[in-house]
């Protein structure tokens, strides 16, 4: 497992993951888009971090727990997913504008 060094300021050992009021986020950057999504634990925002990850980068990911954890069909299906999730529940009183 690698684990990022602690920077100032971090708040997770995992890399991409930090931490928010209501649980842990991972982000991961690619071009100039964010891609961004919300879990109740460290481990679960990592796992997720990683999936990504393997779906943008493919074998030369770095990754928090071993390569070989995921399979090609689950990271698609999470790719997938990632879009298709409601995000209508949470978001803000102006229309169109979620978080």
């Amino acid at each position: 497992m690698q684990q990022q060094s602690l920077k100032k300021g971090s708040t997770s050992k995992f890399i991409g993951v930090y931490k928010e009021k209501s649980g842990f986020r991972f982000e991961i950057r690619r071009r100039e888009k964010r891609y961004n999504k919300g879990a109740n634990s460290e481990i679960e925002a990592a796992k997720d971090y990683d999936k990504m990850a393997i779906y943008f980068h493919g074998e030369k990911a770095k990754t928090n727990f071993p390569i070989e954890n995921y399979s090609k069909e689950e990271v698609e299906v999470f790719y997938k997913n990632f879009f298709v999730e409601d995000r209508t529940k949470r978001g803000s009183r102006y229309r169109f504008l979620f978080f």
